[in-house]
């Protein structure tokens, strides 16, 4: 059966230490003025910035590809989880508006495990290969999902990719060496561990 294209971001499934995942989150600030939305589901880096009462500042976490085998990612420090209402009016905002000031909650755990969709297919063979994320679809903001994919063209044993993938969800409704399939994978860099290790 063919997988269905539904990019919707990296979510939050289970940890590496084998406990489950509590919820916990980060409280993180959005400054406004940004080119890209924030949605549930994108990955973040820390923006060297703040508020004025301290709360630290986030931007969309990125990989680029100049098309010449040079690769370029950004470290994150987590996975939007959350998006916090800036008034009564907005209640039902399942995003962050760019142009917009405000707060979003963020999966910070390192060891979080993370199912996410990929831009072509990924191979059984390929688990204990590392990959970025690519931004591949149009920010639905009336969905409020994120356009965040595993890029299956960036998988390799290189230690600064940023995730790594180590394993396939067993599902009927995800089949295995075909295009769009899901994948789980845990952080290889992280901005609160590091550069990560060489992959296998």
């Amino acid at each position: 059966m063919a997988n269905v294209n539904r990019v919707n971001g990296f979510r939050p499934v289970g940890t590496l230490t084998g406990a489950p995942w509590t919820a916990a989150v980060q409280r993180f600030y959005h400054a406004a003025g940004a080119d890209l939305n924030l949605n549930i589901g994108d990955n973040v880096k820390l923006s060297g910035t703040s508020d004025a009462a301290g709360v630290p500042g986030v931007l969309i976490a990125t990989a680029t590809d100049d098309g010449k085998g040079n690769l370029t990612q950004d470290i994150p420090c987590g996975v939007v989880v959350g998006i916090e209402p800036s008034s009564i009016e907005n209640l039902k905002n399942t995003y962050m508006p760019g142009l917009t000031a405000g707060y979003v909650l963020v999966c910070t755990d390192p060891n979080i495990i993370m199912e996410v969709q990929v831009d072509g297919k990924i191979e059984a063979a390929d688990v204990g290969l590392a990959a970025n994320l690519v931004q591949t679809t149009a920010q639905a903001s009336c969905l409020g999902t994120s356009g965040q994919q595993l890029d299956q063209s960036t998988k390799n044993t290189t230690s600064t990719r940023q995730f790594n993938i180590i394993g396939l969800p067993q599902r009927p409704d995800n089949t295995i060496n075909s295009d769009y399939n899901r994948v789980l994978v845990t952080y290889n860099a992280h901005q609160f561990k590091g550069v990560g290790v060489t992959a296998v």
